[in-house]
């Protein structure tokens, strides 16, 4: 295994507990919009009347 590969698994470790913190710091919940998922080939959300391109509206709030 070169050297370079075992560095990368010991720097995720570090990244996984701060992200894993800071998703913790927040709560997320879905929007009041209408979701609908289409499927070709990949499921993707889109919002119900929207003609842009796929998007899943999210409520994102500090948790207290």
């Amino acid at each position: 295994m070169p050297k370079f590969v075992a560095v990368v698994y010991f720097t995720e470790d570090p990244l996984e507990v701060v992200l894993s913190l800071l998703i913790e710091s927040f709560r997320f919940s879905l929007s009041d919009k209408e979701i609908h998922w289409k499927a070709f080939g990949v499921t993707t959300p889109t919002v119900v009347g929207d003609p842009s391109h796929y998007k899943l509206p999210i409520i994102i709030e500090p948790a207290c």
